[in-house]
Formats: C-alpha cells, structure tokens, sequence
C-alpha cells in the first residue's frame, strides 16, 4: 500500500508527481491510503477518483466522506475508520447505510491514538452490526485489498 499523507508533506492531488504515483499503483495493483487536508483537496480527490477508476484508494479517518461518497464514479473508494476523535459516530452510521460494510476497513492507519482500535471497536458494537459485517470491518476487507 502506498500512504499519501497531506498533512506530513504538503502536496496538491492534482500535480503531476501525484498523477505519476497514482498511475503507478494502479499499474501495480497497490491500494492508495490518502489523508486530504484541506475541502479543496477532498474536491480535486474526486476528480482524481474519477478520472482513475481502476485505482483502489483508502481515505483516511473518513474526511470527506459524505462529498466523495456523493461525486465518486469510482468503485474501487474505501473508507478508514481509524482516529475515532477525528468523525462523529453520525458519519459512521451514515457511511454504514451508505456504502454497507464492504467499504469499511478498521485501523488501516494505526497505532496512531491512544486505544483508537477499542474505541473503534465500541462504536461500531453501538450500530448493532452483523457478525459479517464486523468481520469484514474488522480485517476481511484489508485483507483483501492486500491480497493476505
């Protein structure tokens, strides 16, 4: 997986370095994992999401997610529920509704936090999921994305 972390090293989506890399993990197959920094980028992410919809990309800690899960084409969009202080257990239930469990994927971005993994856990007990559901959450989906 390939982490693009906007917060670290300021970069626009958009530029030609980032459009390289993209291009590159979608020839490889690699999943994106990308925290967006600002609404600006979670817009031009969209376009990015659109333009490569063969890309497989993570958005972390769910920034952005009513926006891109509202203007993407792309199928292959993922959300990260880690840093549980950074979202309201709204938009996990809104997500939950929205995308089902399949585009869930819990603690892609850990250790980060202190217990964000059993607060995750919590929260996701409180939406009285299925065991599937949980499963999938909770580790089959990241498995999959990394082919494990």
């Amino acid at each position: 997986m390939i982490k693009m972390h906007q917060c670290w090293n300021r970069f626009d989506i958009c530029n030609h370095k980032s459009i390289k890399i993209i291009k590159w993990a979608t020839d490889k197959n690699i999943p994106i994992f990308i925290h967006l920094l600002s609404e600006e980028q979670v817009l031009q992410f969209i376009k990015v999401t659109n333009r490569f919809q063969d890309t497989t990309f993570i958005v972390a800690h769910m920034i952005g997610f009513e926006k891109i899960n509202k203007s993407t084409k792309n199928p292959n969009v993922y959300y990260d529920l880690s840093a549980p202080q950074l979202y309201p257990i709204k938009i996990l239930k809104k997500a939950f509704k929205a995308v089902g469990s399949t585009k869930l994927i819990l603690g892609s971005d850990t250790p980060y936090g202190i217990d964000n993994i059993e607060k995750i856990q919590n929260r996701l007990k409180q939406l009285l999921l299925s065991q599937k559901d949980l499963d999938n959450i909770m580790g089959n989906n990241l498995a999959k994305l990394l082919k494990m």
